[in-house]
């Protein structure tokens, strides 16, 4: 799915199930958070990386039974919900192109040995008017 489709089944959604075990990264489930729904992942993979359990969504074993009783008990806690909700578009927000981009350039500015930005910004630079103050 995609487009129109994809935010339509999003929007039509209660809670989102992610039961990969092998997925790297799963982009749907910041799809999921960003679109404010719950979150059940299993603790494997990229979900266990994305997830933090109890705060953004909730990490379980791969065991069917144990997914079908946290689903359970998620769909039957409207509190739960709306606390994961916010924790998951938290999380989302926290995961932007430009954020992920931002620690990008950071990181290989400390890998050339360059001082880190906030420091950068928080002193005077030679020949500026606060240094030469």
């Amino acid at each position: 799915m995609e487009g129109d489709a994809l935010g339509a089944a999003y929007a039509s959604a209660d809670l989102f199930l992610f039961c990969s075990q092998t997925d790297t990264y799963g982009q749907v489930l910041l799809e999921a958070q960003a679109s404010g729904l719950p979150v059940v992942a299993v603790a494997a993979g990229g979900p266990a990386e994305l997830v933090a359990h109890g705060r953004s969504g909730l990490l379980c074993t791969p065991d069917p039974a144990l997914l079908g009783l946290t689903l359970a008990g998620l769909a039957g806690s409207p509190s739960a919900r709306r606390r994961l909700t916010g924790g998951g578009l938290r999380a989302a927000q926290e995961r932007t192109w430009e954020a992920a981009l931002g620690r990008l350039a950071e990181g290989w500015r400390l890998a050339l040995g360059a001082q880190p930005v906030e420091e950068a910004t928080r002193r005077p630079q030679a020949g500026s008017t606060a240094a030469a103050a």
